[in-house]
């Protein structure tokens, strides 16, 4: 697709303009500009992000008021974790055309993962209302939920996503993180067999490994189920021979 569009482009700039005709000009200058921001969807989506950016960066000097380009180069900046710079363009998007909900979608990502997560989150679910059969903005949203420590809104939202598609790609390891970090808030809050539950859950999800193991051992030494924790600490063990913690406990 990439190819195809960069060909489009080279063939309409090589063609030239007629000199006496300035509705024409501009017309000419639209299309150079919306070629460039279907030129860089393409690169991007082709995992050519450097050629992307700079393609935008084109169109954005051509017409700085181009909202699907600030929108388009913030999305490149937060693959990046350029946040602060994915944030300015992002903003200027929604200045520009505030119903734009890839904007709205990806400032709200950038501010959660800027320790503003409450703005983030109220965009998010802005994004969500405004269309919620979206699998990404739902996926975004308990994503969201879980970084900002909300447990239990993390798990209803992870929860509906599986029911609307069981098979979305790393819904149900989330899913089963949500659990595991409800597990090591209880076991905090010594309130050990809530948590052997949820971790229980997280184990339902697929999860496994040295740190489940070792919560679950924990866990299972405050009951004093001295027998079940000494078999969680052996089977971490098994995995992580020199674990230093599980080997004291035991």
């Amino acid at each position: 697709v990439a190819r195809e569009v960069l060909s489009a482009l080279e063939f309409f700039e090589a063609a030239g303009l007629p000199a006496f005709a300035d509705d024409w000009r501009a017309l000419h200058a639209h299309e150079g500009r919306r070629l460039r921001v279907r030129l860089a969807k393409a690169l991007y989506e082709d995992g050519r992000r450097n050629e992307a950016e700079g393609y935008l960066r084109q169109a954005l000097e051509l017409q700085p008021d181009l909202a699907e380009g600030h929108c388009n180069l913030g999305v490149i900046l937060q693959a990046r974790a350029q946040l602060g710079e994915a944030r300015r363009h992002y903003e200027e998007a929604l200045r520009l055309d505030s119903t734009l909900v890839e904007a709205m979608a990806g400032l709200g990502v950038v501010l959660c993962r800027s320790q503003h997560a409450g703005q983030g989150l109220s965009l998010l679910e802005r994004v969500v209302a405004l269309n919620p059969d979206g699998m990404l903005a739902r996926h975004n949203l308990a994503v969201a939920y879980h970084q900002a420590g909300r447990l239990d809104q993390a798990r209803a939202a992870f929860a509906a996503l599986l029911r609307a598609d069981p098979h979305y790609p790393g819904a149900r390891q989330a899913l089963a993180q949500v659990h595991y970090s409800q597990g090591l808030r209880y076991l905090q809050d010594d309130q050990p067999q809530e948590a052997l539950l949820s971790f229980g859950q997280a184990r339902d999800q697929g999860a496994q490994g040295e740190e489940l193991l070792f919560a679950e051992g924990l866990a299972n030494m405050r009951l004093r189920r001295y027998s079940q924790a000494e078999g969680a600490f052996k089977a971490l063990l098994a995995l992580q021979a020199d674990h230093v913690p599980a080997l004291r406990n035991l």
